[in-house]
């Protein structure tokens, strides 16, 4: 993006809420390199969610047979975030695609455990890369700890 500052905001489906029509699906070698980071993100992103928990007490691993859907659909959410911003067109004049898929990662203000559900909590979350960051919607989401 051509300003540090700016943010783009992209509606997420996690975990299939729209019907699952809208998948990140790999095609090409391009979509695969984009799917590879994505799932990078994801897992370091996973990695966190444990240690912030562990922090609070709860044992971990704490996805369990759930880890493999959390993993997928993690990567789906970023994969279409580094996709919305390589066909984004407010970039920096040496600004090149592949600049969309630098040091992706995957950041959240808040991250719990629902009493109600034992899911995870994730609360107001990012998507982030190389100059540009898109906020998730909805706010906040959850993740299954077991199927």
């Amino acid at each position: 993006m051509s300003n540090d500052n700016q943010r783009s905001i992209v509606q997420m489906t996690i975990f299939g809420e729209d019907g699952d029509n809208n998948s990140f699906v790999v095609t090409d070698e391009r979509t695969q390199m984009i799917w590879d980071e994505a799932y990078g993100a994801a897992e370091t992103f996973v990695s966190t969610i444990e240690k912030k928990l562990e922090e609070d007490g709860f044992a971990t691993p704490i996805f369990g047979s759930a880890l493999s859907d959390v993993l997928n659909n993690l990567s789906d959410m970023t994969a279409k975030a580094i996709r919305s911003e390589m066909n984004d067109d407010a970039h920096a004049k040496d600004y090149a695609e592949n600049d969309a898929r630098k040091n992706v990662k995957i950041t959240a203000r808040h991250i719990t455990l629902s009493q109600q559900t034992g899911d995870v909590l994730v609360c107001n979350a990012e998507v982030a890369g190389s100059e540009w960051v898109t906020l998730v919607k909805p706010d906040s989401f959850s993740l299954p700890t077991q199927l």
